[in-house]
Protein backbone atom coordinates (compact mmCIF):
# COMPACT_ATOMS: atom_id res chain seq x y z
CA UNK A 1 0.00 0.00 0.00
CA UNK A 2 2.99 2.77 0.98
CA UNK A 3 3.84 1.70 -2.40
CA UNK A 4 1.23 2.54 -4.09
CA UNK A 5 0.58 5.85 -2.47
CA UNK A 6 4.17 6.88 -3.15
CA UNK A 7 5.01 5.72 -6.78
CA UNK A 8 0.81 5.99 -7.90
CA UNK A 9 1.62 1.96 -9.11
CA UNK A 10 -0.30 -0.84 -8.79
CA UNK A 11 1.91 -3.46 -7.18
CA UNK A 12 1.62 -6.26 -4.99
CA UNK A 13 3.31 -9.84 -4.21
CA UNK A 14 0.78 -11.87 -3.68
CA UNK A 15 -0.02 -12.86 -7.94
CA UNK A 16 -3.58 -13.92 -7.31
CA UNK A 17 -4.67 -10.36 -6.89
CA UNK A 18 -6.32 -7.81 -8.95
CA UNK A 19 -5.77 -8.51 -12.91
CA UNK A 20 -4.94 -4.75 -12.73
CA UNK A 21 -2.20 -4.95 -10.25
CA UNK A 22 1.71 -5.90 -11.21
CA UNK A 23 3.30 -8.62 -9.46
CA UNK A 24 5.92 -8.08 -7.44
CA UNK A 25 8.26 -10.81 -6.29
CA UNK A 26 9.31 -10.82 -2.45
CA UNK A 27 12.90 -11.49 -3.24
CA UNK A 28 13.23 -8.90 -6.18
CA UNK A 29 14.37 -5.37 -5.75
CA UNK A 30 11.88 -2.89 -5.90
CA UNK A 31 14.14 -0.80 -7.93
CA UNK A 32 15.01 -3.83 -10.44
CA UNK A 33 11.13 -4.31 -10.64
CA UNK A 34 10.75 -0.61 -11.86
CA UNK A 35 13.41 -1.03 -14.47
CA UNK A 36 12.20 -4.56 -15.84
CA UNK A 37 9.01 -2.57 -16.43
CA UNK A 38 9.68 1.11 -17.11
CA UNK A 39 11.88 -0.32 -20.39
CA UNK A 40 11.77 2.30 -23.68
CA UNK A 41 10.82 1.38 -26.72
CA UNK A 42 14.19 0.35 -29.23
CA UNK A 43 12.39 1.35 -32.46
CA UNK A 44 14.10 2.84 -34.92
CA UNK A 45 12.06 4.35 -37.42
CA UNK A 46 9.85 6.70 -35.62
CA UNK A 47 12.50 9.68 -35.20
CA UNK A 48 10.71 11.24 -38.71
CA UNK A 49 7.23 10.99 -37.84
CA UNK A 50 5.66 14.61 -36.84
CA UNK A 51 2.92 15.07 -34.41
CA UNK A 52 0.41 17.50 -35.75
CA UNK A 53 -0.27 20.97 -33.53
CA UNK A 54 -3.78 20.07 -32.96
CA UNK A 55 -3.54 16.67 -32.15
CA UNK A 56 -5.02 16.15 -28.28
CA UNK A 57 -7.09 14.22 -26.40
CA UNK A 58 -9.87 17.39 -26.69
CA UNK A 59 -10.24 16.29 -30.53
CA UNK A 60 -9.63 13.04 -30.39
CA UNK A 61 -12.89 12.77 -27.99
CA UNK A 62 -14.45 15.93 -30.27
CA UNK A 63 -13.49 14.27 -34.30
CA UNK A 64 -13.36 10.57 -33.35
CA UNK A 65 -15.55 9.90 -30.69
CA UNK A 66 -12.51 8.65 -27.91
CA UNK A 67 -12.96 8.68 -24.12
CA UNK A 68 -11.06 9.44 -21.64
CA UNK A 69 -10.98 7.03 -17.72
CA UNK A 70 -8.74 8.49 -15.62
CA UNK A 71 -7.08 6.62 -13.14
CA UNK A 72 -4.66 6.34 -10.32
CA UNK A 73 -2.59 3.39 -11.63
CA UNK A 74 1.10 4.98 -13.66
CA UNK A 75 0.91 1.64 -14.96
CA UNK A 76 -2.29 1.80 -16.86
CA UNK A 77 -1.02 5.17 -18.41
CA UNK A 78 -2.02 5.63 -22.05
CA UNK A 79 -3.00 1.84 -22.16
CA UNK A 80 -6.57 2.13 -24.97
CA UNK A 81 -9.57 -0.06 -25.17
CA UNK A 82 -10.09 -0.04 -28.79
CA UNK A 83 -13.57 -1.81 -28.52
CA UNK A 84 -14.75 0.92 -27.06
CA UNK A 85 -12.63 3.79 -27.86
CA UNK A 86 -11.67 4.96 -24.38
CA UNK A 87 -8.16 6.01 -23.51
CA UNK A 88 -7.15 5.86 -20.02
CA UNK A 89 -4.51 8.83 -18.65
CA UNK A 90 -2.69 9.13 -15.62
CA UNK A 91 -4.49 11.42 -13.28
CA UNK A 92 -2.65 12.49 -10.61
CA UNK A 93 -0.32 14.88 -12.16
CA UNK A 94 1.20 16.45 -9.63
CA UNK A 95 2.85 13.13 -8.24
CA UNK A 96 4.79 13.42 -11.81
CA UNK A 97 5.74 16.96 -11.00
CA UNK A 98 7.33 16.03 -7.43
CA UNK A 99 8.85 12.69 -8.50
CA UNK A 100 10.96 14.86 -11.59
CA UNK A 101 11.71 17.62 -8.99
CA UNK A 102 13.03 15.42 -6.45
CA UNK A 103 14.38 12.63 -8.17
CA UNK A 104 17.03 11.12 -6.07
CA UNK A 105 13.85 10.03 -3.95
CA UNK A 106 12.44 8.54 -6.76
CA UNK A 107 13.30 4.77 -7.56
CA UNK A 108 11.05 5.74 -11.29
CA UNK A 109 13.73 6.15 -14.15
CA UNK A 110 14.16 9.98 -13.97
CA UNK A 111 13.76 9.81 -18.28
CA UNK A 112 10.26 7.62 -17.52
CA UNK A 113 8.97 10.63 -15.53
CA UNK A 114 9.69 12.67 -17.87
CA UNK A 115 8.01 11.38 -21.19
CA UNK A 116 5.01 10.77 -18.79
CA UNK A 117 4.56 14.26 -18.27
CA UNK A 118 5.86 15.08 -21.68
CA UNK A 119 2.62 12.76 -22.74
CA UNK A 120 0.24 14.92 -20.51
CA UNK A 121 1.64 17.57 -22.51
CA UNK A 122 1.36 16.37 -25.70
CA UNK A 123 -2.61 15.10 -25.52
CA UNK A 124 -3.47 18.28 -23.25
CA UNK A 125 -1.98 21.31 -24.39
CA UNK A 126 -2.75 24.84 -23.17
CA UNK A 127 -5.38 25.74 -25.73
CA UNK A 128 -9.23 26.62 -25.55
CA UNK A 129 -10.54 23.07 -26.55
CA UNK A 130 -8.47 21.86 -23.77
CA UNK A 131 -9.30 23.81 -20.80
CA UNK A 132 -12.83 23.14 -21.76
CA UNK A 133 -12.07 19.65 -21.92
CA UNK A 134 -10.77 19.46 -18.41
CA UNK A 135 -12.82 21.63 -17.38
CA UNK A 136 -16.35 19.23 -17.90
CA UNK A 137 -14.01 16.51 -15.80
CA UNK A 138 -13.32 19.27 -13.13
CA UNK A 139 -9.37 18.77 -13.69
CA UNK A 140 -7.13 21.84 -13.20
CA UNK A 141 -3.43 20.02 -14.12
CA UNK A 142 -2.93 22.84 -16.53
CA UNK A 143 -1.58 25.03 -14.20
CA UNK A 144 0.54 22.69 -13.22
CA UNK A 145 4.47 24.54 -14.05
CA UNK A 146 6.30 21.14 -15.41
CA UNK A 147 9.09 23.60 -17.10
CA UNK A 148 9.15 21.37 -19.89
CA UNK A 149 7.61 22.04 -23.94
CA UNK A 150 6.00 20.35 -25.40
CA UNK A 151 7.20 18.09 -27.86
CA UNK A 152 5.61 17.47 -31.40
CA UNK A 153 7.83 14.52 -32.42
CA UNK A 154 7.21 10.69 -31.94
CA UNK A 155 11.09 9.74 -31.71
CA UNK A 156 10.85 12.21 -28.09
CA UNK A 157 9.20 9.28 -26.96
CA UNK A 158 10.35 5.94 -26.09
CA UNK A 159 8.20 4.41 -23.55
CA UNK A 160 4.92 5.39 -24.92
CA UNK A 161 5.81 5.54 -28.54
CA UNK A 162 3.51 2.70 -29.38
CA UNK A 163 0.46 3.81 -28.08
CA UNK A 164 1.54 7.36 -28.69
CA UNK A 165 1.80 5.98 -32.95
CA UNK A 166 -1.51 3.75 -32.80
CA UNK A 167 -3.19 7.05 -31.57
CA UNK A 168 -1.63 9.29 -34.68
CA UNK A 169 -2.53 6.37 -37.50
CA UNK A 170 -6.19 6.94 -36.38
CA UNK A 171 -5.15 10.48 -36.35
CA UNK A 172 -3.94 10.99 -39.68
CA UNK A 173 -6.52 8.49 -40.99
CA UNK A 174 -9.07 11.02 -40.45
CA UNK A 175 -12.44 10.76 -38.82
CA UNK A 176 -15.37 9.02 -39.76
CA UNK A 177 -18.84 9.07 -39.73
CA UNK A 178 -21.03 12.38 -39.38
CA UNK A 179 -17.18 13.86 -37.54
CA UNK A 180 -16.25 13.86 -41.11
CA UNK A 181 -18.64 16.98 -42.00
CA UNK A 182 -16.99 19.08 -39.50
CA UNK A 183 -13.28 20.95 -40.41
CA UNK A 184 -10.49 19.58 -38.27
CA UNK A 185 -8.59 22.08 -36.58
CA UNK A 186 -5.49 21.78 -38.47
CA UNK A 187 -7.67 22.13 -41.49
CA UNK A 188 -6.40 19.16 -43.51
CA UNK A 189 -9.77 18.27 -44.87
CA UNK A 190 -10.18 21.73 -45.87
CA UNK A 191 -11.07 21.30 -49.44
CA UNK A 192 -13.34 18.26 -49.21
CA UNK A 193 -15.27 20.11 -46.15
CA UNK A 194 -16.33 23.19 -48.54
CA UNK A 195 -16.45 20.54 -51.63
CA UNK A 196 -19.51 19.13 -49.21
CA UNK A 197 -21.14 21.82 -47.84
CA UNK A 198 -21.28 23.83 -51.25
CA UNK A 199 -22.68 20.91 -52.89
CA UNK A 200 -25.22 21.16 -49.87
CA UNK A 201 -26.07 24.95 -50.27
CA UNK A 202 -26.54 23.67 -53.99
CA UNK A 203 -28.93 20.80 -53.43
CA UNK A 204 -30.53 23.15 -50.93
CA UNK A 205 -31.33 26.17 -53.25
CA UNK A 206 -32.16 23.39 -55.77
CA UNK A 207 -34.79 22.40 -53.40
CA UNK A 208 -35.94 25.46 -52.50
CA UNK A 209 -36.27 26.44 -56.35
CA UNK A 210 -38.55 23.14 -56.69
CA UNK A 211 -40.50 23.81 -54.04
CA UNK A 212 -41.55 27.55 -55.15
CA UNK A 213 -42.10 26.11 -59.00
CA UNK A 214 -44.44 23.80 -57.76
CA UNK A 215 -46.19 26.59 -55.73
CA UNK A 216 -45.88 28.50 -58.73
CA UNK A 217 -48.30 25.90 -60.77
CA UNK A 218 -50.29 24.98 -58.13
CA UNK A 219 -51.54 28.89 -57.71
CA UNK A 220 -51.37 28.96 -61.53
CA UNK A 221 -53.98 26.27 -61.69
CA UNK A 222 -55.58 27.52 -58.70
CA UNK A 223 -56.27 31.09 -60.82
CA UNK A 224 -57.29 29.61 -64.09
CA UNK A 225 -59.93 27.59 -62.28
CA UNK A 226 -61.48 31.06 -60.82
CA UNK A 227 -60.93 32.69 -64.64
CA UNK A 228 -63.03 29.70 -65.73
CA UNK A 229 -65.58 29.87 -63.03
CA UNK A 230 -65.54 33.77 -63.41
CA UNK A 231 -65.99 33.43 -67.76
CA UNK A 232 -68.97 31.21 -66.65
CA UNK A 233 -70.55 33.87 -64.75
CA UNK A 234 -70.12 36.40 -66.98
CA UNK A 235 -71.64 34.40 -69.92
CA UNK A 236 -75.17 33.72 -67.39
CA UNK A 237 -74.97 36.77 -66.66
CA UNK A 238 -75.10 38.07 -70.15
CA UNK A 239 -78.03 35.08 -71.04
CA UNK A 240 -79.62 36.23 -68.23
CA UNK A 241 -79.43 40.14 -69.18
CA UNK A 242 -80.57 39.23 -72.77
CA UNK A 243 -83.51 37.53 -71.71
CA UNK A 244 -84.41 40.35 -69.74
CA UNK A 245 -84.57 42.40 -72.45
CA UNK A 246 -85.98 40.17 -75.46
CA UNK A 247 -88.65 39.86 -72.25
CA UNK A 248 -90.18 43.76 -72.94
CA UNK A 249 -92.84 44.52 -75.62
CA UNK A 250 -91.52 45.33 -79.06
CA UNK A 251 -88.07 43.81 -78.20
CA UNK A 252 -88.33 41.79 -81.39
CA UNK A 253 -88.03 45.41 -83.03
CA UNK A 254 -85.86 47.21 -81.39
CA UNK A 255 -83.32 44.07 -80.80
CA UNK A 256 -83.96 42.44 -84.26
CA UNK A 257 -80.28 40.87 -84.02
CA UNK A 258 -80.84 39.64 -80.26
CA UNK A 259 -84.56 39.02 -80.13
CA UNK A 260 -86.09 36.32 -82.51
Amino acid sequence: MAIRIWLMIHIQHSSSGSTGSWWWPKTMPLNLLLQNWSTPSKKQDRKSRQISQSFSIANLAHYYGFQVKWTSDLAQHLSIDWEYKQITIFEHVICLRNHLAYPDDCPLPKRFVGEAIDTIKLLFPDDKDTKAFLSRDGRKFLKIPFGRERSLSLGDFSYWETEISQLLDVWEQGPSGWSQLRLRPDRSNFLEYSTFWAAAVVLLLTVISIVFGVAGLVLAKKALDVSVKSLDVSVKSYELSLAIACAEANATETLPAFCK
